[in-house]
């Protein structure tokens, strides 16, 4: 049996957060990484309605197809899997400071989700509808059940969760596809196709030519339906929370030297079944029906991204321990240690560049130009990123997460070191 990680402790961090020293590089590494893929997904989001609104167009030049099916392909839902994942290996590590401190971990653990799940809602409202981390704050939750759970429990829940998660879904396609041919439900299904389209036009009028006000209303009916659809995603979240803690638990970021084999397997089974379910999901999305196709995109979360991710991640994690990479790649840690600020800058400046109350671009920019829109953006907050933590401890909302949930004012500025005297003659 494999045994469960533990982490070093001084006195003077025992009820404290992480500080940089104790701070995983290859995690922030891979948090990185998936802000990068989270936006690079997400710029559809920002730019496009919802649901059918965002089907690839025949109107689409090649160029535009393209990159629409290989962000299919290649990013959408392996990115938002690995993000999960992370987060579920952040939960590893907090059990595994309160053990070494001999104190319960669960009241600190809640404090936390619900700090985050205020600034979810905050975001969710007054910023952009597509936020995930109410989803991540409420399911968290269901962690705590999982706390003592051994290894191989941990793994069988995940398999379970996302298997039952993906064959739903996959009935639920082949029900609706079968609708389409049975001449007494094809109506039904060409009228709620027809409902779908118009909701998707009226998200387009109010975003974009729509105030902040009428925006943020607007917004308000939106993260109802997206709550009330959470027990459809929340199988697979929980699922990826489940990954990562057991990840977090076996010590496999912790010492990835000692756990090469398992990580070259993860790869070379991962990659190519996961690029193998994305292509299936790429050449099917053109060949059903568009209710369908909308549905396809939870299947392709609940199976072809985390695999895919899991390979995504070996793949990182191997490529980083090599001396040749690991310089570049830890380019991207800065950015991972401000993961939530990152996450929520995203969305301020893509819903300022789109939106009506900024430079109303919502629907008017190209598959092509979402994507350099995306490699500026994330560019800048890389450099960004570097600049601020050269002067602080923590970005700003992780400062004011920490502060919140620790019940005092944490330290942000960088003590600034006192210059030498010279010495005496």
């Amino acid at each position: 049996m494999h045994t469960q990680a533990t982490l070093a402790a001084t006195p003077a961090t025992l009820d404290a957060p992480i500080e940089e020293g104790e701070r995983l590089a290859i995690v922030d590494m891979l948090r990185g990484l998936a802000l990068f893929g989270i936006l690079l997904v997400n710029m559809a989001a920002f730019k496009l309605p919802t649901g059918m609104g965002r089907l690839p167009r025949a109107e689409q030049g090649l160029l535009d197809r393209l990159v629409t099916q290989g962000i299919t392909l290649l990013a959408e839902g392996k990115f938002y899997s690995l993000f999960a994942m992370l987060f579920g290996f952040g939960f590893a590590i907090h059990l595994l400071r309160a053990q070494q401190r001999g104190r319960p971990a669960l009241g600190r653990f809640a404090r936390r989700l619900l700090i985050l799940l205020l600034i979810g809602l905050g975001h969710a409202l007054l910023i952009w509808h597509g936020d995930i981390l109410v989803s991540y704050a409420l399911i968290g939750l269901l962690l705590l059940l999982f706390r003592n759970a051994r290894l191989r429990t941990l793994l069988i829940w995940s398999a379970l969760l996302l298997l039952g998660a993906a064959l739903l879904t996959a009935a639920i396609i082949g029900v609706t596809e079968l609708a389409r041919i049975i001449p007494g439900t094809a109506a039904v299904l060409r009228a709620t196709e027809a409902q779908l389209l118009a909701q998707a036009a009226e998200e387009h009028r109010s975003y974009a030519t729509g105030s902040y006000p009428a925006i943020v209303a607007y917004r308000a009916r939106q993260v109802l339906v997206g709550l009330s659809g959470l027990l459809f995603s929340a199988p697979t979240i929980l699922a990826l929370f489940l990954l990562g803690l057991y990840v977090g638990k076996r010590g496999i970021l912790h010492a990835p030297a000692a756990h090469t084999a398992l990580l070259r397997r993860v790869q070379r089974w991962c990659l190519p079944l996961g690029l193998a379910l994305s292509l299936a999901v790429v050449l099917l999305q053109t060949r059903i029906g568009p209710v369908s196709a909308v549905s396809l995109q939870l299947l392709n979360l609940a199976l072809a991204g985390p695999i895919l991710a899991l390979g995504y991640g070996a793949t990182f994690v191997l490529l980083a321990h090599r001396p040749a990479w690991q310089h570049r790649l830890r380019l991207l840690a800065p950015a991972g240690r401000m993961a939530l600020t990152n996450y929520l800058l995203q969305s301020l400046i893509c819903t300022t560049i789109f939106y009506g109350y900024g430079l109303g671009m919502f629907g008017r920019v190209s598959a092509s130009g979402g994507l350099l829109l995306t490699l500026v953006i994330y560019s800048g907050q890389v450099i960004f990123s570097h600049w601020w933590l050269q002067r602080f401890r923590f970005g700003p909302l992780e400062w004011l997460w920490r502060s919140l949930t620790y019940g005092r004012v944490q330290p942000l500025r960088r003590a600034i070191a006192a210059p030498r005297q010279p010495a005496a003659s």
